[in-house]
């Protein structure tokens, strides 16, 4: 008699008691300093690279993910800076390898230290804090998936046991593929793959890493982002940091609407023998995240850091991206004018797309050169002037006659003003017009002047009678009022 799975596995629950992942109600309310006090910040092991969670590192076989972590390892380890950052925290290092023997992870890391010239005591302090764990002829997985779902093995629990108090700061699973619960479980095996790392890192006290091939497409691609790890797309969403490596073929490199260049440090046969390798941080939870690419030159076990900047953020490159601009305009303003067209400064504005700049760019270089000295504006000649068109740019070494002007006729002087009248024979008789109205206009005012002098006084007996009379005459409507 067949007996129903789901069943099973309750009578499973029932048997192992109930769960105790709750804090409860008085427990799970947040304390003042919690709510009211410094907000969280994420643990960091390495400056601006990696945390104290859960992370993927992914790339291509054959690329060297390994032996870079484990350059990375000895960093950590002696708490020299990685890559220009900071190690926050020193500490030990534990490689699980499913895919590795510990002979040849061990050989790697002799090879690497070599590279790194250590110290005697930071040789002592890998010899006491680096640890390998080889399980690739086991059976060992992390997580694995039955009929019920996917879940943590008890292999978790023991490294938990085994290394909680190693004082580790960082562990590395290699690879997700052997020591995971398989593709066919797609975003579910993933996510949970994920959270079972952040269950190891939590009872290490140490940042996790998982070691991750990309797709087939990512390869042949070049494609560069969070999503590169093969499978589910959950790898990358349920972690907290993501991590690819790439080979860099060409000096020029874009990455998330940026343009870099690789420094001169950086040879031909370098690039030709993929050797220059660009770690590309993706993701970066809870802390501020450096997007510029972190480039790498390898040979053999030695790995050499060079740092470079974004070309639209570098000063170097922008003051060299303005002085090409500015000899662009010279040279297209030369030869405009080798072929007879002159070009005004506000003409200018119109030539920016051919010039393959934006109008902004255009009045800059344009404002610059004038300042500079490279251009000079001269003046069009009078016949080829139209209202306010009166200049062209020329180039400060050319020769041009200068178009002349037209010379006018002097003004005549004109004479002193004298303040004596001129003797009557020289002035001259006014006529017609002019002269009636001379002769209209004293007769008036001569008119005027008698029957002033005639009126009686104001106030005086004879005016104040002669206003009475006036107001008389008003009342009795002998006179319109004035």
């Amino acid at each position: 008699m067949s007996r129903d799975p789901e069943r099973t596995r309750r009578a499973a629950i029932a048997v192992d008691g109930p769960t105790d992942y709750l804090r409860g109600p008085k427990d799970a309310r947040p304390t003042r300093a919690e709510l009211l006090g410094v907000p969280y910040v994420a643990p960091m092991i390495v400056e601006g690279y990696l945390q104290q969670d859960a992370a993927g590192f992914v790339a291509p076989g054959g690329y060297g993910k390994s032996t870079v972590l484990l350059y990375e390892a000895a960093h950590i380890i002696t708490g020299r800076p990685l890559y220009g950052r900071e190690i926050v925290r020193p500490g030990g290092v534990l490689a699980i390898t499913a895919e590795d023997s510990r002979a040849v992870t061990l050989s790697r890391m002799n090879q690497v230290c070599n590279a790194l010239d250590l110290s005697k005591r930071d040789q002592s302090k890998i010899l006491r804090h680096f640890y390998v764990e080889d399980v690739s002829a086991s059976p060992a997985k992390l997580v694995e998936a039955d009929p019920y779902g996917i879940e943590p093995t008890r292999f978790l629990d023991e490294i938990i046991a085994k290394y909680s108090d190693a004082g580790l700061a960082a562990s590395t699973v290699d690879p997700v593929a052997l020591l995971g619960p398989g593709e066919m479980s797609g975003n579910d095996g993933m996510a949970q793959f994920m959270r079972t790392a952040r269950m190891l890192g939590n009872g290490l006290n140490a940042a996790v890493r998982l070691i991750h091939h990309v797709a087939q497409a990512v390869a042949r691609g070049g494609i560069k982002d969070q999503y590169a790890g093969r499978g589910g797309t959950a790898f990358a969403d349920n972690s907290r940091g993501q991590h690819q490596l790439a080979r860099l073929t060409e000096r020029k490199l874009e990455y998330e609407g940026s343009s870099y260049t690789l420094p001169a440090e950086v040879t031909d046969a370098d690039l030709a023998s993929g050797n220059v390798l660009a770690i590309f941080v993706h993701k970066l939870s809870y802390a501020i995240r450096d997007s510029t690419p972190i480039i790498v030159v390898r040979n053999g076990f030695a790995f050499r850091h060079l740092p470079i900047e974004r070309l639209d953020e570098s000063p170097l490159a922008q003051y060299q991206k303005r002085e090409a601009e500015l000899h662009r305009v010279v040279e297209f303003i030369s030869e405009r004018l080798a072929a007879g067209i002159k070009i005004s400064r506000n003409e200018l504005d119109g030539h920016a797309a051919a010039l393959g700049m934006t109008r902004l760019e255009l009045r800059t270089a344009r404002d610059g050169a004038l300042h500079g000295g490279l251009l000079i504006e001269r003046k069009l000649p009078v016949g080829e002037r139209i209202k306010r068109r009166t200049s062209y740019l020329s180039p400060a070494g050319a020769t041009a006659a200068e178009p002349t002007e037209p010379a006018k006729a002097p003004k005549a002087a004109k004479p002193a003003k004298s303040r004596h009248k001129p003797p009557a024979a020289l002035r001259t008789k006014r006529t017609g017009r002019a002269a009636k109205a001379a002769a209209d206009g004293t007769s008036i005012r001569r008119r005027l002047m008698k029957l002033t002098n005639a009126l009686p006084a104001r106030g005086s007996p004879a005016g104040k009678a002669a206003d009475a009379t006036a107001r008389k005459k008003r009342l009795n409507g002998q006179e319109a009022p004035i």
